[in-house]
C-alpha cells in the first residue's frame, strides 16, 4: 500500500485525538515498519490492518466506519488541490468532480509511484440524478471511497444523496460498484471531462 495512506491515516489520528494516540496505536500494532512511513515509500497491507485493528479497539469504532472517516479526511486534504490543477475544468457539482477522479488518481500516483499498478475508476452518467462509479485497485479500501464519495456529495450541497455499494472483490483484487441517486438533479455547469463508461 502506497505510503501517502498510511501518514495521512496518522495525521487524520492526531487531528481527533493527539499525537500521543498516534504513538499508542503505532506501539500496539508492532510494525515492522515501526511507524516510520513516508508518502513515497511503499509498506504492507497488514501494517495497515493493524494500525486501523488498534485504533478500532481504544474509539470502539467499526472498520468500515474508521475508513470512511478516513475517505472524508482525504477528501478534505486532497480536495483543495485537485481543483488547484484543474481549474479549467471549473468543477461546480458533485458528477464531473467523480468523473474526473480517474485522470487525477492516476497521474497523482504515477508521479509518487510511477513503475506500480494503480487504482482505476470508471464512470457512467445513468441521468441528471444517478452516476456509476466502478472502482478496481489492489489496496482494500472500499469503504474510504464511499467516505470520499460522500464528502463530495454533501460538499456540493447534496446531503441527502443515497450511495449504494456493490462489493465485487476477488482474490487480491478490491473491486466495488457505487451507485449514487441524487434527490434534486445534478447540474453539470461544463462538460469537459474525463468520464470513462463502465463497460458490461
Amino acid at each position: 500500500m502506497k505510503g501517502i495512506f498510511f501518514t495521512e491515516f496518522l495525521h487524520m489520528v492526531e487531528a481527533q485525538y493527539s499525537a500521543n494516540m498516534v504513538d499508542d496505536i503505532i506501539e500496539a500494532a508492532d510494525l515492522p515498519s515501526k511507524g516510520a512511513y513516508t508518502i513515497v515509500g511503499a509498506y504492507s497491507d497488514e501494517e495497515m490492518v493493524s494500525l486501523m485493528q488498534c485504533y478500532a479497539e481504544i474509539t470502539q469504532l467499526s472498520i468500515p466506519d474508521i475508513l470512511k472517516a478516513f475517505g472524508r479526511h482525504l477528501f478534505e486534504r486532497l480536495f483543495p488541490i485537485f481543483l488547484r490543477q484543474h481549474r479549467h475544468l471549473l468543477i461546480q457539482d458533485p458528477f464531473t468532480l467523480f468523473q474526473n477522479l480517474d485522470h487525477y488518481v492516476r497521474f497523482e500516483v504515477f508521479k509518487l509511484y510511477p513503475d506500480d499498478e494503480r487504482p482505476s475508476f470508471k464512470t457512467q452518467r445513468v441521468d441528471n440524478y444517478t452516476l456509476l462509479v466502478d472502482y478496481t485497485s489492489p489496496a482494500p479500501l472500499i469503504y474510504a471511497i464511499y467516505g470520499v464519495l460522500e464528502a463530495g456529495l454533501q460538499h456540493f450541497g447534496h446531503t441527502d444523496a443515497t450511495i449504494l455499494l456493490q462489493d465485487l472483490s476477488a482474490n487480491k483484487t478490491t473491486h466495488a460498484i457505487f451507485t449514487i441517486k441524487l434527490q434534486r438533479p445534478n447540474i453539470q455547469l461544463n462538460s469537459d471531462c474525463y468520464d470513462t463508461a463502465i463497460r458490461s
